[in-house]
């Protein structure tokens, strides 16, 4: 029998950049999901800091790591055959096909994001067998900090980059380290039945059987379409955006809405657009800014360069006319 397992952290001394702060509801979601999309029995649990969740069987977090750090304490728990989910995710298919994985001691079963053209273990989605202890006692959560090792993701002060580091953060980089450290056999789950929304298309999210939302956007920034046939993004949730995060979520816009793309572009402009040619040169400006920033540095993003080229391409011809 599978055990299904999460973590929710709700105490936190260090706050992330991110806005969204999981709760109880989406213990309860995910717990629907896979009710839902897995055919057989099996046992669920919800590590966590909150003392009791009606109807979820809690597993006490006994140290105070913050955020996605105690997810170490996953590792020290032997729950059989487990199956770890971020809160993250929406289960869109079937999942049976976790029962035909290879289980043994020695083995633990991964998802991935590639960059820079490499493939990095990516802790959203994690599947082993009983505890993995090692993992647990060489932790030392006071020395990490303090040293900012694994940079933390970025998110202390005055952090700086470990070379060869580059987007190996947090939790996901040190699971990978001590892994293979203990020469654990390390399989990569298939990315077209799991993946993440920023790195796929709406063709690729359309196969998914598991979808996650790890970083930016959140689910609560998506909505999904009856005409695309799965989630895209939500113009309607930008509300008090930064620049920044209005800038990075443009390359996720792989259908090409005008309008949308139009609507962030304006609300990230300094001084009002006077004319269609400051329009068009800005407009040109952040799409050889994203071609630079982004098609180099992800597999799954270069697909998204030949429309940032054609968008580049009909502004200038816009500008000549």
């Amino acid at each position: 029998m599978l055990t299904f397992v999460c973590v929710l952290k709700t105490k936190n001394k260090i706050i992330t950049q991110s806005r969204y702060k999981f709760k109880k509801k989406d213990v309860f979601l995910l717990k629907k999901y896979i009710k839902q999309h897995y055919t057989k029995d099996f046992n669920f649990y919800c590590l966590t800091d909150i003392e009791k969740i009606s109807g979820i069987d809690t597993i006490p977090l006994t140290n105070d790591y913050s955020e996605f750090w105690s997810k170490i304490e996953l590792f020290k728990h032997d729950l059989g055959k487990t199956v770890y989910l971020d809160l993250d995710c929406i289960i869109l298919k079937n999942i049976d096909w976790l029962d035909d994985l290879e289980f043994d001691e020695n083995t633990i079963h991964v998802s991935y994001q590639t960059l820079y053209n490499k493939k990095w273990l990516n802790s959203s989605f994690m599947i082993w067998m009983n505890s993995k202890k090692n993992l647990v006692n060489e932790f030392n959560y006071k020395e990490i900090i303090k040293n900012n090792y694994y940079v933390y993701g970025g998110t202390l002060p005055n952090s700086k980059e470990i070379p060869d580091k580059s987007y190996r953060i947090g939790d996901q980089a040190y699971i990978q380290d001590s892994l293979e450290k203990h020469n654990y056999n390390i399989k990569y789950i298939d990315n077209q039945l799991v993946n993440f929304y920023k790195f796929t298309t709406i063709e690729q999210r359309k196969e998914l059987n598991i979808l996650f939302f790890t970083g930016f956007p959140k689910l609560n920034h998506c909505v999904f379409s009856n005409e695309h046939k799965t989630f895209i993004l939500n113009k309607n949730k930008f509300k008090g955006w930064t620049k920044r995060k209005e800038l990075s979520i443009l390359f996720q816009v792989e259908y090409i809405d005008e309008n949308f793309i139009n609507h962030l572009i304006l609300r990230m402009l300094e001084h009002p657009i006077r004319n269609l040619k400051d329009l068009l040169n800005f407009k040109i400006k952040i799409y050889e800014l994203l071609l630079e920033d982004y098609c180099n540095n992800s597999d799954m993003l270069i697909m998204h360069k030949d429309n940032y080229l054609n968008i580049i391409e009909n502004c200038k011809k816009q500008l000549n006319n």
